[in-house]
């Protein structure tokens, strides 16, 4: 059996450019776009049975496939090229593949897949390939038992470069949940801790590391014939001891609750749901356990939504992105479940009012309770004041980050140069150390004069 991946990938530039890269009859294309107009709209590959993508630091995108023949394919985007090679070769008939990710962190580079023989489709291992800038290496991080159709993990890394995985496994008779850390100063994987207790049986299971060291696990528990969904948070997943708080529901409502995730903007951090067939989202600031209200998002019940991930920090006005996986569809343009509600309520609001028959704008003067409506037309003058302020609190503190990202960017491009500075000294000072040991009779003031200049 092949599975076939039907995730898309997004990434915003700088300069506004949209990356979208989607997947079609084991195709990958990339269709590239400012402002609604479509520069390009292209195929990169094709055989393709998974992939995934990643960007590092200086804008390079990076790209790892496999192939209906088992090849796995590592490529770069740079400079509106690719270019790629053949990392290894697994057998396409007897094994089958899912899950497939990619991490860089520097000139480092991790990719993760999940493998299962056909013949016991239900025992997975997850296979890690490493490139520490000067050779590949690949060993395997732990094996796990799922259903057929199951997703076998779900990864993420954190700010120091840590890898993070959580996944489902059967034990005594029910799947509980797992969780395993690969550390990069060491370059080991952490066997896996089990953090489901045993009568309890779990399902879709999602971790997000944020920007401050912290990670948000989530998942899904047949709880009181219901399916309820839970959050637990580890403050500093980085630390040698694993801390994770006690599980707490997201809702206390009944109802299926499946599919959670959770995304970073900004320093809020947002987890989604799906509840009977509707979506709901939550939020609360990354340091504090104060949740706002539930809300439900508008989606009409023909839209049909794919899972969608950012690549970068940037998705179209927002600065700060962390999405590695979200639901959400594309046509001009891309629309998110939990990060474009915002915009697609208010779009929504403006084509009901333009849709209201004109016997419904007009005034009742047959009314004789005018003072049922003075109330309503308080609140409404009170509540628009109150979105004008909110309208120019975001603008300004948009601002206020644009303008530190770019003092930020600054003082980087100022270290890299006085590190590459530092470098170049320290070379200088090896040769006149090797002229002053191998040329005695050269002129020692000359010597000391080109020390003390380039000291």
């Amino acid at each position: 059996m092949r599975f076939n991946s039907n995730r898309q990938f997004i990434h915003y530039s700088e300069a506004g450019m949209c990356y979208y890269f989607y997947f079609v009859d084991n195709c990958i294309y990339l269709r590239q776009s400012k402002d609604d107009y479509i520069y390009s709209d292209e195929k990169i590959d094709d055989n393709i049975l998974d992939y995934s993508l990643a960007i590092d630091k200086l804008g390079v995108i990076h790209l790892v496939s496999i192939n209906i023949y088992g090849d796995l394919k590592y490529s770069i985007y740079k400079r509106e090229q690719w270019s790629g090679k053949y990392l290894t070769k697994y057998n396409a008939n007897s094994y089958q593949f899912k899950n497939l990710k990619i991490f860089v962190v520097n000139r480092k580079i991790h990719i993760l897949i999940a493998l299962a023989n056909v013949i016991n489709s239900e025992l997975w291992t997850i296979k890690h390939h490493f490139w520490n800038e000067k050779i590949w290496s690949n060993k395997k991080v732990c094996d796990l038992v799922i259903e057929k159709y199951s997703s076998p993990y779900e990864a993420d890394m954190d700010a120091n470069n840590n890898i993070h995985i959580v996944f489902k496994s059967l034990s005594e008779k029910k799947y509980q949940l797992y969780y395993c850390r690969y550390l990069a100063d060491y370059n080991v994987w952490n066997l896996p801790i089990r953090m489901s207790s045993d009568f309890q049986d779990i399902s879709y299971p999602f971790i997000l590391c944020d920007d401050i060291s912290g990670a948000h696990l989530v998942w899904s528990s047949f709880t009181k014939n219901n399916m309820k969904s839970f959050y637990s948070f580890n403050e500093r997943v980085d630390s040698s001891i694993s801390q994770w708080s006690e599980p707490q529901e997201i809702t206390i409502e009944n109802g299926n609750q499946t599919y959670p995730i959770v995304l970073q903007i900004n320093d809020r951090i947002k987890v989604i749901w799906k509840q009977d067939n509707k979506f709901y989202y939550k939020s609360k600031n990354i340091l504090e356990n104060h949740w706002s209200q539930i809300r439900e998002v508008n989606l009409s019940k023909d839209i049909k939504l794919k899972p969608i991930s950012i690549i970068g920090k940037k998705y179209k006005d927002a600065h700060f992105i962390k999405a590695p996986l979200a639901h959400g569809f594309v046509e001009d343009m891309p629309y998110l479940v939990g990060l474009d509600i915002d915009l697609y309520a208010d779009k929504k609001a403006t084509l009901d009012k333009k849709n209201i028959p004109e016997e419904k704008k007009e005034i009742n003067n047959d009314s004789n309770d005018e003072s049922v409506n003075l109330p309503e037309t308080h609140n409404e003058i009170i509540e628009n004041q109150h979105e004008n302020n909110d309208r120019l609190e975001k603008k300004e503190m948009e601002a206020i980050i644009s303008h530190n990202e770019e003092i930020y960017n600054l003082l980087l491009k100022i270290q890299e140069e006085q590190n590459l500075t530092n470098e170049r000294l320290q070379v200088i000072q090896e040769i006149l150390k090797d002229m002053s040991e191998k040329c005695p009779c050269c002129d020692k003031s000359l010597l000391s004069k080109l020390k003390v200049f380039f000291s």
